[in-house]
């Protein structure tokens, strides 16, 4: 009997599992396919080819990694203080597939992966606004700044690092608002390491792309992030920020592209650590998780700090295709999702019920730019835009084989083969690049070349014909693309043409030369702000709103902050359901105080007590309660501030949900947490509702309700396991209840699994032994899988 028993648990238990499985997949069915179309750019690279990240056991001594290092003929590019991890260049011909395998067979090695690449989350578009509907609109699909800002407007001592593609420091709207390094101040060109940092000359941050103390941005993109985040408010010029006070810590680690790898990533996170940085805001992502990157994320956590990233543009639920480092759990990260003015989603934007949390306006943006404007770029994808019109033995052209990234082509003297003697050949820019109207202007890109005691130069020319000589090099750059850049205003005003050139003599021959990501920027009127859509540009408004937060509660904790941003988001039918909050974040919103301390005491027979402990600066408080036939909150009080309880009166039996929030002119706080409290009514019989069967049938008088209700109140009230269950039952189900009735796809599938056990109970009734035992399993089972659904939902 116990087998048979236990063979129909499984059937049973399997079977109601599969059906709501089954039930539950053609909601997804189109995202599903739609990620695996759309998801992933196959033009992107995912890693760096010949490079990997290692992590050695802590025991392991630094000769020890060496000579496993050699014993590999790998090379150790650099070791990072605060992790451990080492930046490994892999020997010619070794792919990192196979390098991971090998060194994950080292019992001296904790893990090793290879060097992602990470990529920025921006849609180009042109559209320019005249003002930043994002903070405030008569639409009211805005993030309430003016009532935020009457309650704050930030604190310049709060560090908030931008890892992107730069920060124009000297913008006239940023530069009183960009990061000072304290430990450099005043000896920002002496060429040493005043504060022992291991970066020399850091003032403003760290350009961890060119290695150097100039975290300039040759893209934009961080720059429009910083603007948004902190740009100088109230000085009649501009634009505003969220934060009118605020340092902005520039960290330069995607290049002209937007693009760069997880070992620089972690280097810059490192270093935002290490100096002070609280929030840090990540607009870029891709798809691969990382090991090394999530761990120093929870680093980043574990000292206190926002991690702010953006959700991702491929319009796919990150659920099932999570990009990375947005969707990593950590506690302290948040995930931003972009609304446009009518607070839907943007068409690009992702989502997740258990991976995004908020969504922030993200369509159309006006921040600010670079004060250059790019007047001509070339990434080398083909090499229609270049001819060769004399020299010796010519063979430039465009090729993927030694590139920065393997995939990309690059502007290469002799493609796939060394030089020859004797050579004096070039490739020039065959249109004319146009800088009539601009002044200012500078040639910039990335260059790799090994020419010994030949000469690579750049030559500039406003005929195409007399040519002026902007760099000769000569020897090695020793594998690595170094970044060049040269004036050349002198051109100001006129025509530009570009050429690259080889000079060899008759002795040795090498590799030659590699081209990346030229551009010509010039400086110029009307380059200073500019309209972009993204949720890239959603997450620095969460970075701005977390800064607010911390300057309103300057001693809260990381968790605390996290709360007040994901939990006072304005919640929408358009969002609910696809977000973790369902909601748009809100300023004003997040910077009211929550309460804390919330109870629910019985009070007598039929009143509850709703107890917690007074905030400050509260306008008032609003109480929800959702009661036992009831399948969501309502308002059922509006009270006065400095109140600290509340009593609910005249309750029939069953158990009642509260929550509570303060108010204040029209917005709302986060929820504390929610309490319940059951009012007796004898066995829990006639007079109390099947709750989770009433929200997935809509109506406690549905049949299957009613069957339900038959069965429990003809079997189960009659033996003590049974009246256990239903008092349990009436304890857990009023919140599941009210999650089941709010969202269709899981009504339905809960109808799926509760089916089987509205026709066994009616058959339990004519045997209550076996009918209590499969009606019980199949109960159980439903609670389960909507209590996991919604505790996995919470922030």
């Amino acid at each position: 009997m116990t087998i048979k028993y236990r063979a129909i648990h499984k059937i049973l238990f399997s079977a109601l599992i599969g059906a709501a499985f089954l039930l539950l997949l053609p909601a997804h069915t189109h995202a599903l396919e739609h990620g695996l179309k759309h998801s992933r750019d196959t033009d992107r690279p995912e890693y760096v080819p010949g490079e990997i990240l290692v992590k050695f056991r802590q025991d392991t001594g630094d000769d020890m990694r060496r000579a496993t290092h050699s014993k590999k003929q790998a090379k150790r590019i650099r070791k990072f203080r605060r992790s451990g991890v080492e930046h490994v260049k892999l020997p010619e011909g070794m792919s990192v597939e196979d390098a991971v395998s090998l060194y994950m067979a080292d019992p001296m090695v904790e893990y090793a992966g290879p060097n992602r690449l990470r990529y920025t989350t921006v849609l180009p578009d042109d559209t320019r606004l005249a003002k930043q509907w994002s903070l405030d609109n008569a639409g009211d699909s805005d993030i309430d700044a003016p009532k935020a800002w009457n309650m704050t407007t930030g604190d310049n001592t709060i560090v908030i690092a931008v890892l992107d593609t730069g920060v124009d420091v000297d913008h006239t709207d940023l530069a009183a608002n960009i990061w000072v390094n304290p430990g450099e101040a005043g000896f920002c060109s002496d060429g040493v390491d005043n504060d022992g940092n291991g970066y020399i000359d850091d003032c403003n941050g760290w350009d961890f792309v060119d290695n150097d103390k100039t975290p300039s941005d040759y893209a934009g993109h961080g720059t429009l992030v910083a603007g948004i985040i902190g740009a100088v408010t109230d000085n009649t010029a501009g634009i505003a920020g969220v934060m009118w006070q605020v340092k902005i810590m520039p960290l330069r680690f995607l290049d002209s592209t937007g693009s760069g790898p997880v070992a620089d990533e972690i280097e810059a996170i490192e270093y935002a650590i290490d100096n002070g940085a609280i929030v840090l805001n990540a607009s870029f992502g891709a798809y691969g998780s990382d090991t090394l990157e999530e761990s120093v994320i929870r680093d980043f956590c574990s000292s206190g700090g926002i991690f702010v990233a953006a959700a991702g543009n491929d319009g796919t639920n990150n659920d099932f295709y999570p990009q990375y480092p947005s969707s990593y759990s950590s506690s302290c990260v948040i995930s931003v999702a972009a609304t446009d003015q009518d607070d839907h989603f943007t068409w690009f934007s992702n989502y997740g019920t258990n991976s995004v949390h908020l969504a922030a306006p993200g369509l159309d943006i006006e921040s600010t730019i670079p004060l250059s404007a790019i007047r001509y770029e070339d990434y080398f994808d083909g090499f229609s835009g270049w001819v060769t019109d004399g020299g010796a033995d010519d063979n430039w052209g465009v090729d993927a084989t030694g590139c920065r990234y393997g995939g990309n082509t690059c502007l290469q003297d002799s493609p796939d083969s060394n030089y020859t003697n004797n050579l004096d050949t070039w490739a020039r820019s065959k249109n004319v690049i146009d800088l009539s109207t601009n002044t200012g202007c500078y040639l910039t890109y990335l260059n790799r070349y090994s020419v010994d005691t030949d000469n690579f130069l750049a030559e500039a020319s406003a005929d195409a014909s007399t040519w002026s000589i902007l760099s000769n090099s000569t020897g090695t750059t020793s594998g690595a693309f170094v970044r060049a850049e040269h004036d050349v205003s002198a051109f100001d005003g006129g025509d530009l043409y570009v050429r690259f050139r080889l000079v060899t003599d008759a002795s040795t021959v090498s590799k030659g030369v590699y081209v990346e990501n030229m551009q010509v920027r010039c400086d110029g009127p009307g380059a200073r702000y500019s309209s972009e859509s993204g949720t890239s540009f959603a997450a620095p408004i969460v970075s701005g709103i977390a800064g607010l937060v911390i300057a309103k509660y300057p001693t809260a904790s990381a968790s605390s902050v996290k709360n007040h941003v994901v939990n006072s988001a304005e919640v929408f039918n358009t969002l609910e359901g696809w977000l973790i909050s369902g909601g748009r974040a809100n300023a004003a919103n997040a910077l009211l105080p929550i309460p804390r301390k919330l109870s629910a005491t019985l009070e007598g027979d039929s009143s509850a007590k709703i107890k917690w402990k007074d905030t400050t600066g509260e306008g008032g408080y609003r109480i929800d309660r959702m009661g036992p036939w009831e399948t969501g909150f309502s308002k059922v009080a509006s009270l006065n501030p400095n109140k600290t309880s509340y009593t609910d009166t005249d309750l029939s039996s069953g158990t009642y949900s509260y929550r509570v929030r303060t108010t204040m002119g029209g917005n709302y706080s986060g929820y504390a947490r929610t309490v319940s409290v059951s009012i007796p009514g004898g066995s829990g019989g006639s007079d109390s509702p099947c709750f989770i069967a009433t929200a997935a049938w809509g109506r406690p008088e549905a049949p299957e309700v009613a069957a339900l209700r038959r069965f429990r109140d003809q079997v189960l009230i009659k033996s003590p396991p049974g009246r256990q269950f239903v008092a349990f039952y009436n304890l857990v189900s009023p919140p599941m209840a009210g999650f089941i009735a709010q969202h269709p796809a899981l009504r339905a599938a809960v109808r799926s699994v509760l089916s089987p056990a509205v026709y066994l109970g009616e058959w339990g009734i004519t045997h209550p032994a076996r009918g209590i035992a499969l009606l019980l399993t199949g109960m159980i089972i439903t609670i389960g899988i909507s209590g996991g659904i919604s505790r996995r939902r919470r922030p």
